[in-house]
C-alpha cells in the first residue's frame, strides 16, 4: 500500500497508525507521479497493476489519473468529482505546477470529463457516492452494473438527497437544473476569475 500526501501533519498520522503503508510526502503532479512510484517506493508491486488506485488531490486530478494510466491499468479506480458539474459538461482544472486548492467550488473534474478517461482506458462506471466516481476494467466486470455518467450522477447525486451533506452547494443549484448551454455560460461566468485555468465544454 502506498499513500500519496503532501501535508505533513496528515502523513504524520497515517505513520504513526500502520507500519506497513509507504508514504510519498511531495505533492504529486502529471510530471512526477510515476517516477515518484517507481523510484522512492522503490516496491515491487510498479512491476504489476495496482488492484486499486484511489485519487483525490482538489484540483488537476484529471491529468494525474491521465498520466498514471499511460503507464498502469489499476483493476478499480476511486475518483473524486467535482459533483457540481452536471453531465455532459466536460470540466477540469488545467495542470499548474503552483496549483492549490483555495477552498472555493473551483478544482477537480466533472464526471463526464472523468468518464471520458474512463471510456478511453477500458473502464466502465459502476458507483458514484456523491463526489466519488467508481470504475472498473471492463474485463474484470463480471456483475456490476454499468452506469454512465449521466445515469450515475442522476441515480446517486441528483436524486440521491445531496442537499443535506452537500448543503455548501446550494448557492450553485441551477446548475443541475437548466439546460446544459446555459449552465455552461453560468459556469463561467461563476469562474470569471480562474479564465484560463480550467477546460470546460460539452
Amino acid at each position: 500500500t502506498v499513500f500519496c500526501e503532501c501535508d505533513p501533519t496528515k502523513h504524520a498520522h497515517l505513520v504513526k497508525q500502520r507500519d506497513n503503508i509507504g508514504v510519498i510526502t511531495k505533492k504529486i503532479t502529471p510530471e512526477n507521479i510515476i517516477d515518484l512510484l517507481t523510484k522512492e517506493m522503490n516496491k515491487s508491486f510498479i512491476d504489476r497493476d495496482p488492484d486499486l488506485v484511489d485519487i483525490d488531490i482538489d484540483g488537476y486530478d484529471y491529468y494525474v489519473l491521465e498520466a498514471l494510466l499511460k503507464e498502469h491499468k489499476p483493476t478499480l479506480i476511486v475518483a473524486e468529482i467535482n459533483e457540481k458539474i452536471p453531465p455532459p459538461i466536460k470540466f477540469t482544472v488545467k495542470y499548474h505546477q503552483d496549483y492549490w486548492w483555495d477552498t472555493s467550488h473551483f478544482y477537480g473534474m466533472s464526471i463526464s470529463k472523468a468518464s471520458e478517461l474512463f471510456e478511453k482506458n477500458g473502464y466502465e462506471i459502476i458507483n458514484l457516492t456523491f463526489n466519488n466516481v467508481y470504475a472498473i476494467k471492463k474485463e474484470e466486470n463480471k456483475n456490476f452494473p454499468v452506469y454512465t455518467a449521466e445515469e450515475a450522477y442522476d441515480t446517486f447525486y441528483k436524486k440521491a438527497g445531496w442537499e443535506k451533506d452537500f448543503y455548501y452547494n446550494k448557492n450553485v443549484e441551477e446548475w443541475i437544473k437548466k439546460d446544459p448551454e446555459i449552465v455552461l455560460q453560468l459556469i463561467t461566468t461563476f469562474f470569471e476569475k480562474y479564465e484560463g485555468k480550467y477546460e470546460i465544454y460539452i
